[in-house]
């Protein structure tokens, strides 16, 4: 009953945490404001969290845990055998990504837009980074394919993941719908794929 008790509490704490970071930012944000609209004691809300950067934490968890385990980095098994087939492949990163951020909203605008002020402030940045890291390290295997023979730059990598996160960014920032938000993507994919050349022709 006991044990009952707190998960209930907790859960309130972290809906009402939700709400005012959202609505308010984390830097406007304090534990005691978030302890008041909870009705809980500041010193009962610490034994739940020792900080406000843990809550906010606990908050973009599934985010956070997600990013940790991506295999952004590993190479498709039927990759070793033969060339990639992009355009499907794309297709159905596209499609995973797409359900990925619809059903993780309110984390990502967590992170993307209401982070400043804690030790999140430059997710965006460091979502870009990270992506640039795997895309290098999974470079290295790829050199070793044979039917590997394009070597692109951290440079250009980073350019193209700009582009992916500002997408998302817009999507968030906007709040559009899903379909949107994949059509946004789709179009990134064909710039990716084929340049200008490959927007263009889907629109003639």
């Amino acid at each position: 009953m006991v044990q009952i008790k707190k998960e209930e509490i907790d859960q309130r704490i972290r809906k009402v945490a939700r709400d005012l970071f959202l609505d308010l930012g984390y830097q406007k944000v304090s534990m005691r404001r978030i302890a008041s609209q909870c009705q809980v004691s500041v010193s009962n809300l610490y034994t739940y969290y020792r900080k406000k950067e843990d809550l906010f934490d606990a908050l973009a968890e599934p985010v956070l845990s997600d990013l940790q385990e991506m295999g952004l980095d590993r190479i498709p098994q039927e990759w070793r055998t033969s060339p990639p087939a992009f355009k499907e492949d794309l297709d159905r990163i596209t499609g995973q990504m797409v359900a990925y951020i619809w059903a993780n909203q309110e984390a990502l605008r967590l992170l993307f837009h209401k982070a400043e002020g804690s030790h999140r402030g430059d997710f965006r940045q460091d979502l870009i980074t990270r992506f640039v890291r795997m895309e290098q390290k999974a470079a290295e295997e790829k050199g070793r394919l044979e039917h590997f023979s394009i070597e692109i730059s951290p440079q250009m990598v980073e350019g193209i993941c700009s582009l992916y996160i500002h997408a998302i960014d817009t999507f968030l920032r906007e709040k559009q719908g899903e379909e949107q938000l994949k059509d946004h993507i789709k179009t990134l994919n064909r710039f990716v794929k084929s340049g200008l050349t490959g927007i263009m022709d889907s629109v003639w």
